[in-house]
């Protein structure tokens, strides 16, 4: 594939923003100067330097790279140069309204200073409480707490339902919204009226400086260890491993996957080949030309131990690669609910105006060729988490999972 980023870009920020934690971002990442391995290889990058022809460049790299060509009329491409750009602004007005034209969710262009999939993607220093949280239902629960946390230190609990933030209600209210409640300079106070099963609680959080990462660990009962996998940011891998050395002599271990929306794709192989023997198959994708090729594990199963991944809706992209290559070729046992279905990979191009574009250029598939977009992955054992729950039961079950594994092992 091209030498260029790959992202798995999720549409639902909703769970893609758990690396913000409700917590304000930090400044827009810096744009990289548009050089011409940027543009594609038929195409002189002296057409667009300085002339600010963003919906040309977005044509071409539509043309040469999206999956979804067919859907621009063939009648662009008989035209000059010259005369391209009046045709496009005159059929389509603007890139967002050319953009929507290829009817797929994942297909984005962000204007200039919009775009936080980098910054989300670098490990980098927010202010906020630290917290994962989901809404759903009116409902906004906390799903994690992140180690050593304000939020931790506070003694906010998984289950926690979040009411009110400083007086405002919160029902109703978009993942957005409640976020853009929480966060807020660091040294600042944050008021949260939690309910916690019956009880009515009142935290005051002083929000600080967090330098979130991809992975933490923790030993559960039984020697079994504990990985929740936040994102497939570009330091996944490295901080995989680091929270893995945390842990003690380990019998088994879960990988929670629970609101990763996805990531980077070689951070996702990366991870994969941890546990996939080397030469095993991790994905297979189809491209543009409708060509199946695969990519295999190197080196290949530096860890093997009885696995569960622990999946539900927000689980999506590079966090569906993982899940299904660990099932299918690691024998790795899903718990949870069905994931997110979100099946297609995105090349990441910056135009010449500074705006992002995200290209679908594929479609992926498990190592056995199943399906992924909009069908999801189902889980072997299947546990759902009521609203008011403040217990656990999807870990819980995870961990039964992954101890009767152990149980196999010894019978045999």
């Amino acid at each position: 594939m091209r030498n260029v980023k790959q992202k798995f870009f999720y549409w639902l920020f909703s769970s893609l923003l758990v690396v913000l934690l409700a917590a304000g971002c930090g400044q827009n990442p810096v744009q990289p100067p548009i050089s011409a391995t940027n543009f594609p290889a038929n195409i002189s990058s002296a057409n667009y330097i300085g002339l600010n022809r963003p919906i040309v460049e977005a044509y071409h790299y539509f043309i040469d790279e999206s999956v979804y060509a067919q859907k621009i009329p063939a009648r662009f491409r008989e035209l000059t140069e010259s005369s391209l750009e009046a045709a496009l602004l005159s059929d389509y007005h603007s890139i967002e309204s050319f953009v929507r034209s290829l009817d797929d969710p994942y297909t984005r262009y962000l204007p200039n200073g919009t775009d936080q999939i980098d910054a989300m993607l670098n490990r980098q220093v927010y202010s906020g409480i630290g917290i994962l949280f989901s809404f759903k239902n009116n409902t906004a629960r906390i799903n994690y707490v992140i180690p050593g946390s304000p939020a931790q230190t506070s003694g906010l609990r998984f289950g926690d339902r979040i009411m009110m933030v400083d007086e405002i209600s919160v029902g109703g209210s978009s993942t957005a919204e409640i976020m853009a409640l929480i966060r807020g300079a660091a040294g600042t106070t944050v008021k949260l009226q939690i309910l916690r099963g019956a009880d009515n609680l009142e935290f005051n959080i002083i929000r600080q400086p967090l330098a979130v990462k991809n992975a933490y660990g923790e030993m559960l009962p039984g020697s079994i260890g504990c990985i929740k996998l936040l994102q497939f940011g570009y330091s996944a891998a490295a901080d995989f491993v680091q929270a893995y050395k945390t842990l003690g002599p380990l019998k088994g271990l879960v990988l929670d996957l629970r609101g990763n929306s996805g990531g980077e794709l070689n951070s996702a192989l990366s991870l994969t080949s941890l546990f996939v023997p080397a030469g095993k198959t991790i994905m297979w994708y189809k491209d543009k030309l409708g060509v199946m090729q695969k990519y295999d594990a190197t080196p290949g199963a530096l860890i093997s131990l009885p696995l569960a991944v622990l999946i539900d809706h927000d689980s999506a992209s590079a966090a569906e690669i993982f899940a299904g290559a660990l099932i299918e070729q690691a024998g790795a046992v899903a718990v949870g609910t069905r994931t997110y279905g979100k099946g297609t990979m995105q090349v990441h191009h910056y135009l010449s105006d500074g705006a992002a574009l995200y290209v679908t250029t594929a479609e992926f598939f498990t190592p056995t060729q199943q399906v992924i977009s909009g069908t999801g992955i189902t889980p072997r054992w299947a546990v759902d988490l009521r609203d008011d729950e403040t217990i656990d039961v999807q870990l819980a079950a995870a961990l039964n999972a992954v101890k009767e594994l152990v149980a196999l092992i010894k019978i045999h």
